[in-house]
Formats: structure tokens, C-alpha cells, sequence
């Protein structure tokens, strides 16, 4: 890491804890809600499995019938505003795509997007008068009691340089995970059983009260050009994979563990849209390769079902769910979470 790095991160750590600090002390400042607040979140920058952990929660009946969820619209252009996302109807492009993803899983779901996400609690008590308030990426926040703080890990992520110099991508120092409820591993699936060890004595030491939960990706079905949902098997055999997600490595890796050969790849900035000159240049590749193009579920919400279509585009859709076959509700309840 070097000094430039090194200085940023010092600096802001010092800043985040002078920030805590302030939080806890002027409690007043902290909005109260009636519901219970369940935060999932993260220490690093990329993806870490966030999106399809709260999904997994919510897609639960008695959950999904008395929840909000409540997301900053991160570079949205409601980020520093406020946009209800409810039903099914048509909703802009530009909404984030983790909320639109979790819109057209869970349509029902009331989402609302904006920085102030103590005043989007106020308003979601206000009008929907919720018995689960679930923070989006919610760690960081201060503004906001939170009474379960779920915190992702990715063990397919090499521990060097992502603890000792990955203080550069870090958001907050590690030690800030013995504040969390439970850590949820992901990606333990794909990643190397020498790595998932490392992880695991590295959490030990660091954290070594907080209970760990280990989750596994389940590629349920994909998604054909028609927006249909089809078995899983036989998957594609030649693919041509993109997406704008935080680690797209691991899709990469999701698509070769159920037997597709990926031909060709292109990466986009996490959380970038794709222009229409974009997608020609990735259908066009894909023809070059005799392959089919494929995305993630998420990447998908951000295409028109029309250019899905007309390029031949399939999509994974996936599940986290823990390891040993339970549900993560279950799993959440043998540590002491009970969230129903």
C-alpha cells in the first residue's frame, strides 16, 4: 500500500470513528423506529453477496408481507433525494440496479431510495407502518438504531492484500467487525479450501465472539431472451459472460462450476448501464465466438426486455443460502437472531 493510500485510509478511519463516537453520544440524533431495523452490510468496497443475502431474508412470507427496505440510490439521481419504488409497474432506468433487482423479485416490497435513510425510515412508519425496516448496505450508517447488524465476507477474495494492505479498500478498520450480529461467509463454493481456512483463522483472531454463518451461491434457473425462467440444466456450452458488478470474477467462475465454457468476457464499472452501442459490441463478439451472451439477474433489470431479445441474451439467476441446506432464517435463529 503506499503512503497516499496509507494516509487516506488513516484519515479516514479517524473520521469514522470521531463519527461513531458522536452518534453514540448524542443520541438524539439517532431516529428510534417502532420496527425492528435489520442492517446488511460490509467493510470492503466491491461485492460481497449484500444484494442476494437480503433477498433471501425477505422472500420470506411473514417477512416479505411486513417489510421496507430502505437503500442510499448510490449515484442515482435520487441519492441525494427520495423515490418510492413499490408495484410493478414501470419504473426509471436510472434507479439503482440492486433496487430494481429487488423489485422485480419482490414487487411488494416498498423501497425507498435516498441518502437520508432516517427520514425514508420516518416515512416508511408513516405509511406503511412496517414490523421490518432492512438497511441496505447499512454498516456505515449512523442515523438509524439498528438492532441486527449482518455483515457479508467473500472467502474467494485472497486475504493478501485484503486485510494487511487491503486497508486501501477497506471502508472502516477490521476490528470494526466484532460490531456486527452475525458474519455471513460467501462464495465459499468457488473459493480455495486453503483460502477458506485462511479466512477462517484470520476471522478467529480478529473477531473471535462474533458467529459465523456459511453461505453457498445456488445457480437456480436462467433466465431466456423471452424474460422466461428455464432449468438450469443443460446450461449453454459456449458463452460470452458481461457484467457491472463489484466482483465479476466470481460470475465468471459461477458459470464454468455448471459446465459453461466462457469464451470471452467484458467487464463493466460496478453499478454502470449499458448503452445500446454497448450491447451491439458485446452481441457482435459473442457471434464472432459462436457463443451465447450472458449477464447476472442484476445486469439484466438495467436492459430493455426488447434488446434481450433481439441479442439472444440469457441471465443466471442465484440464490445464497447457507451450506449445510438450511434456511439462512434458521441458521440466523440458532445464534440467537430470531427475526420472526
Amino acid at each position: 500500500m503506499n503512503r497516499f493510500s496509507s494516509f487516506c485510509f488513516r484519515f479516514f478511519s479517524f473520521f469514522s470513528a470521531i463519527e461513531r463516537k458522536f452518534f453514540s453520544e448524542i443520541r438524539f440524533l439517532v431516529y428510534q423506529p417502532q420496527a425492528t431495523v435489520i442492517s446488511v452490510g460490509n467493510l470492503s468496497l466491491g461485492g460481497t453477496g449484500k444484494t442476494p443475502v437480503l433477498m433471501e431474508i425477505l422472500d420470506t412470507g411473514e417477512i416479505a408481507c411486513n417489510s421496507v427496505v430502505l437503500t442510499r440510490g448510490y449515484r442515482s439521481p435520487w441519492e441525494r433525494g427520495f423515490y418510492l419504488l413499490h408495484g410493478s409497474s414501470p419504473h426509471p432506468s436510472k434507479i439503482t440496479d440492486e433496487s430494481l433487482l429487488i423489485n422485480r423479485r419482490l414487487p411488494n416490497i416498498p423501497i425507498l431510495l435516498g441518502k437520508n435513510r432516517a427520514h425514508s425510515a420516518v416515512l416508511a412508519e408513516r405509511w406503511f407502518h412496517p414490523r421490518y425496516i432492512f438497511l441496505d448496505d447499512g454498516f456505515q450508517y449512523r442515523r438509524l438504531r439498528k438492532d441486527v447488524e449482518l455483515i457479508t465476507v467473500d472467502v474467494s477474495v485472497p486475504i493478501e492484500p485484503t486485510f494487511s494492505d487491503f486497508r486501501s479498500i477497506l471502508r472502516e478498520p477490521i476490528e470494526r467487525i466484532n460490531d456486527a450480529s452475525a458474519i455471513l461467509l460467501t462464495r465459499g463454493e468457488i473459493a480455495r479450501p486453503e483460502l477458506r481456512s485462511e479466512w477462517a483463522r484470520m476471522l478467529k483472531q480478529v473477531s473471535p465472539k462474533v458467529p459465523i454463518i456459511e453461505l453457498s451461491t445456488i445457480s437456480e434457473c436462467w433466465i431466456n431472451p423471452e424474460g422466461v425462467q428455464i432449468p438450469i440444466a443443460p446450461p449453454p456450452k459456449f458463452v460470452f459472460a458481461f457484467a457491472a458488478i463489484g466482483n465479476p470474477a466470481s460470475f465468471q467462475r459461477n458459470l464454468q462450476k455448471i459446465g459453461c465454457a466462457v469464451v470471452g468476457t467484458k467487464w463493466f464499472r460496478d453499478h454502470g448501464s449499458y448503452s445500446l452501442k454497448d450491447l451491439q459490441e458485446i452481441y457482435k463478439r459473442s457471434q464472432a465466438s459462436k457463443a451465447i451472451p450472458v449477464c447476472t439477474e442484476k445486469d439484466r433489470v438495467k436492459i430493455s426486455p426488447k434488446v434481450a431479445k433481439e441479442i439472444g441474451l440469457f441471465s443466471l439467476k442465484i440464490r445464497l443460502v447457507p451450506a449445510n441446506g438450511n434456511t439462512l432464517i434458521a441458521e440466523l435463529g440458532k445464534i440467537g437472531i430470531n427475526i420472526l
